[in-house]
């Protein structure tokens, strides 16, 4: 048969033929919206020779492909064949993988699912407990927030506020915590109040001119310094180099003014020479107090960071600036240089007494004496 047996039947086998809409579409094309009664014979009938037709076609293939027909029932027979000597090797197949699925698939997926609430279980109480200490630190912090604290007190409050750092940094989701959000802006109060309580002792006790003699006042500063050390190091650097400025400049401020009078200077230097007995000791305070989180004294941290002693970079402080000053007046000339002149031994005598006050070695106080004189040598010269 050569014409294809589907001709005119292509739509009933389509996968979009729907039953309910041939169907209304067939009453449709047999009945007019006209006529009083619906007329189910002609769409029956048609149908029917339609089935006749179908039926004509089925006999008409069958008889010209009986060979092919027979050849294929004969293959279908064979693949039933195998497929039943195939069956005992797919029933142990089956078997097998319903005892795999029984023993170990579905009780690994019920694992599996014990092993998530049981993490999730895990997570939850290490960020209680996370919690917890965070809240246990705050109330450390809380216990000794007295601002009239003693060194061993204040040590301890920063160590506290180290601990709490180091703890929220260790575990990032504790600040997912509403408690631990809400307090946070609190201890950061809290810190740099300690902070600036402790610049603010370093400070008040290196302002006086008592050489850092008195127990009290020496444990005020070795206590505050190690706090602000131990709080912020970069601070505790810079407010070490602000008082050593500080003290370089006063007394470099008492010898510019004084420049112009020599008594008046042999006056002032037994104050600069002070200053620089303060700078000596508070250096050698520094040789007691161990850095934070190092092995180095705090003398040793302020060496690599000045690339010299604290005494040393006060004396450069001091013989740059008031020398500068006396250039300029020698300079000048008149008779202020020529006084100046002929008290050079007398302001030679001050400057010396000032070096030697600070109480170094023999070999420092020579080169600290060395650069506060060089400045004299252009007293002898004239204009």
């Amino acid at each position: 048969m050569s014409e294809n047996p589907l001709t005119d039947f292509e739509d009933f086998v389509t996968p979009e033929f729907q039953v309910q809409r041939f169907a209304n579409e067939l009453l449709l094309a047999t009945n007019s919206q006209m006529d009083p009664e619906v007329d189910l014979y002609t769409p029956e009938k048609r149908l029917g020779y339609d089935i006749q037709e179908v039926e004509k076609r089925l006999v008409q293939l069958t008889s010209e492909n009986y060979e092919l027909l027979i050849q294929q029932v004969n293959k279908m027979e064979q693949t039933t064949a195998n497929l039943n000597s195939l069956k005992p090797s797919l029933d142990q197949s089956r078997r097998s993988f319903r005892k795999l699925e029984n023993d170990i698939l579905e009780p690994y997926d019920r694992a599996q699912k014990i092993y998530g609430a049981l993490r999730k279980i895990h997570t939850t109480s290490d960020l209680l407990r996370g919690v917890a200490y965070f809240l246990y630190l705050t109330y450390e912090l809380e216990e000794e927030a007295d601002f009239e604290l003693l060194p061993a007190k204040m040590l301890k409050l920063a160590n506290s506020h180290s601990q709490l750092q180091q703890h929220l940094n260790s575990m990032p989701s504790l600040k997912s915590m509403a408690i631990v959000r809400n307090y946070l802006p609190v201890t950061a109060t809290k810190r740099q109040q300690l902070v600036d309580l402790c610049y603010k002792n370093v400070l008040q006790s290196t302002a006086v001119l008592a050489v850092l003699t008195d127990p009290v006042i020496v444990a005020q500063f070795t206590g505050a310094l190690s706090t602000l050390a131990a709080m912020s190091p970069e601070k505790a650097r810079e407010t070490l180099v602000y008082v050593m400025q500080t003290h370089a400049q006063h007394a470099a401020q008492l010898m510019i003014k004084a420049v112009t009078s020599p008594r008046q200077f042999t006056a002032v230097m037994p104050e600069v020479g002070t200053r620089a007995l303060l700078i000596a000791r508070i250096a050698q305070l520094l040789t007691t107090i161990t850095c934070p989180y190092s092995t180095a004294t705090m003398s040793e941290w302020m060496r690599d960071e000045l690339r010299d002693s604290m005494l040393g970079c006060y004396w450069k402080t001091v013989s740059k600036d008031y020398g500068k000053k006396l250039h300029t007046t020698m300079s000048n000339g008149g008779p202020v240089a020529k006084n100046l002149r002929n008290h050079k031994a007398a302001i030679r005598e001050a400057i010396e007494k000032a070096v030697e006050l600070s109480h170094t070695d023999d070999d420092e106080t020579a080169a600290y004496l060395k650069l506060m004189l060089q400045p004299l040598e252009g007293i002898d010269i004239r204009r």
